[in-house]
């Protein structure tokens, strides 16, 4: 019998999304305030939004999450959250398109799962614009 998949804590969530920041190479404001935000939405510990703010002067070491441990649900939030990030700054540059696809076959997400999700995404942006 094999366990059921476990949520990702929230400090992994944000390391993550840092990493995905970095992805063309510069943390735009837009993207650096999204990331404390969500920090204060989780409620992290002091000592965890440091870690955080350290992430977003200078790159995570590259983590592993293993798919295996994640379900589906956790594959599509991590996602969704990165593709939000990713165009939060109104411009999605090569390098983090390259980064998503990359990031959502690794986490073994379906491609049209993965359109699925931008299509929602960019609903959410047009929906804010309009």
């Amino acid at each position: 019998m094999s366990a059921a998949p476990s949520h990702l804590a929230p400090l992994q969530i944000l390391k993550f999304l840092c990493g995905v920041a970095w992805a063309d190479g510069v943390v735009a404001e837009s993207e650096r305030d999204y990331i404390l935000n969500l920090a204060q939405l989780m409620a992290l510990e002091p000592a965890d939004v440091t870690a955080v703010q350290a992430w977003l002067q200078q790159p995570p070491e590259p983590h592993d999450i293993a798919p295996s441990r994640l379900s589906a649900e956790d594959k599509r939030d991590l996602i969704q959250q990165a593709l939000i990030l990713v165009n939060i700054d109104g411009a999605l540059s090569t390098q983090e398109d390259r980064l998503i696809g990359l990031l959502s076959r690794t986490l073994r997400l379906e491609a049209d799962e993965l359109d699925q999700l931008k299509a929602r995404v960019q609903g959410l942006y047009d929906a804010l614009d309009g």
